[in-house]
């Protein structure tokens, strides 16, 4: 089924990524160029017309702050707001949930050894590096991969 499918990372270098299932396209965008500006959002969402967004759920992580995870939240509630006022439709995803399908067959230690793996198997011409690093942006592989689990569930 044809669709524009959105994946969005909301953590501190977070990411967007739409996938057109029709072309084939792909869009990357860094959640900092939206500059904490909901018409830049949402004129993002609109130029895109993006039919559902899976937004990876916000929680806790081990020997985060207090006042790190009180910002983390604050991002995350903003992203909701945004998201509601388009009457976009979307769907939060726990990062268990898409890394249990996307991860599969990678034997890396770590999640984001997993998550370059799966990246470099289903992407290996994509280039999610920004600036000199030779890495790959961890918000943006992120932001990919979730938008891959999106496509693979939706009906």
């Amino acid at each position: 089924m044809y669709a524009r499918i959105m994946g969005i990372d909301p953590g501190k270098q977070g990411a967007v990524c739409v996938v057109d299932t029709d072309q084939g396209s792909v869009h990357l965008e860094l959640l900092s160029n939206f500059d904490s500006k909901p018409s830049t959002f949402t004129t993002f969402l609109k130029i895109h017309e993006v039919d559902i967004i899976y937004l990876e759920k916000a929680q806790a992580m081990p020997g985060q702050g207090v006042s790190s995870m009180f910002s983390y939240g604050m991002g995350f509630g903003r992203l909701i707001g945004w998201i509601e006022m388009t009457e976009t439709p979307y769907i939060l995803v726990t990062p268990q949930t898409w890394t249990k399908e996307i991860h599969k067959g990678c034997t890396g230690k770590t999640s984001k050894e997993k998550s370059r793996q799966a990246l470099l198997r289903l992407f290996p011409n994509e280039n999610l590096c920004v600036g000199r690093s030779k890495k790959p942006h961890e918000g943006l592989m992120d932001a990919r991969l979730i938008c891959e689990y999106g496509r693979r569930v939706y009906k």
